[in-house]
């Protein structure tokens, strides 16, 4: 115990000492390595001293390996001070993985979100990351719109008759169903003709039609038993719609867009893989993977 002391205070005290240049060198020593604790201490030694670009972009990769994700937000909290436009975004992806909704607003509200990226992870921090959840995967979606009469004046009138229209399909009778599979704004007229006089009057409906999101996805190399550290690993959407938004939540801090993704882990662990699906009315539906195991292979 006494040996152990001894050490942790000698290598405390050589820290302290250490000039910018050697803490640089001590902390590529062990990073090369790949002990990216004990180089992580001499780059932040170094960092404190000055915000050399070395450093920050060596402890972005050793917190990732180490899965300090506090750390690293803070981290790009400084970096994003000094340049937001190439930081903001790494920043935000950093506080939703932590579940920091309001801050990930924050901090992307406060730019000029030209990628459709940044966009899309607004959409998820104003959400607080809740969607509809349907991981299930229907070959169809339907939506079934019912519309009534029975709040007309002549809904009571024998000689009255109401018929339905949309889009050249009619109906007869005070209530009516619709079956849309796409979302957006139906235009449903509703006639009541008077079958004595003949007289035809007309109303018109317009009605926003928001089908929920169907989400489905899979890894498409490889099984949760056999996925290893350091592979590429592709990720699938299914079935992909048109005009519809793909934001990928890996579970290590980093996202991506797109139906069909790759992305490599540089660690082993567990993460939950989450797809969030905005289709063209901004109606969400977010899906989880179940926990998708990296396995760490040791070279």
């Amino acid at each position: 115990m006494n040996y152990y002391l001894i050490t942790i205070s000698i290598f405390a005290l050589a820290l302290g000492s250490c000039s910018n240049k050697n803490l640089i060198k001590q902390g590529d020593k062990y990073f090369e390595s790949g002990d990216y604790m004990i180089a992580s201490r001499f780059y932040e030694q170094n960092y404190q001293k000055e915000e050399d670009s070395h450093s920050a972009e060596r402890l972005i990769v050793s917190y990732r390996h180490l899965q300090e994700y506090e750390k690293l937000e803070k981290l790009y909290g400084r970096l994003a001070k000094n340049n937001p436009a190439m930081y903001a975004e790494e920043l935000a992806k950093i506080q939703l993985k932590l579940g920091k909704y309001d801050e990930a607003k924050a901090t992307l509200e406060g730019q000029l979100l030209e990628s459709e990226l940044g966009s899309a992870l607004l959409k998820y921090a104003e959400s607080k990351g809740t969607c509809n959840a349907n991981c299930e995967e229907n070959e169809e979606k339907t939506y079934v719109l019912e519309l009534s009469a029975a709040q007309s004046i002549d809904q009571g009138n024998p000689n009255v008759k109401f018929i339905w229209e949309h889009e050249g399909k009619k109906q007869t009778g005070i209530t009516c169903k619709y079956y849309f599979n796409s979302s957006g704004e139906k235009r449903v007229y509703l006639h009541a003709k008077d079958m004595n006089t003949g007289v035809l009057s007309k109303r018109v409906d317009s009605t926003i039609v928001n089908i929920p999101v169907q989400n489905n996805f899979k890894i498409v190399n490889g099984s949760s038993e056999d996925l290893w550290h350091d592979t590429e690993l592709n990720f699938s959407a299914g079935n992909v719609e048109e005009n519809y938004t793909y934001l990928w939540d890996l579970g290590d801090g980093n996202f991506k867009l797109g139906a069909n993704i790759s992305h490599t882990y540089i660690q082993g662990g567990e993460f939950e893989v989450r797809l969030i699906v905005y289709d063209e009315n901004g109606n969400c539906n977010s899906c989880v993977q179940e926990n998708t195991k990296i396995l760490y292979f040791i070279k």
